[in-house]
């Protein structure tokens, strides 16, 4: 079973392969209230809302 910081390196490479397949628009659709929403870029990198990334 992996440790936590290993999931967390799962998650940031999971989001960061998602941003990479959002254009401008895509991004601009999930914003609420001036700022993205965690749960629909959660949902689009198939990632748990509450993930943070590990330093």
């Amino acid at each position: 079973m992996p440790n936590g910081q290993e999931v967390g390196k799962e998650n940031v490479a999971a989001l960061e392969a998602w941003a990479a397949t959002q254009s401008d628009e895509d991004f601009t659709q999930i914003i609420y209230q001036g700022k993205l929403n965690r749960s629909e870029v959660a949902k689009g990198a198939g990632i748990g809302k509450s993930s943070r990334a590990v330093a």
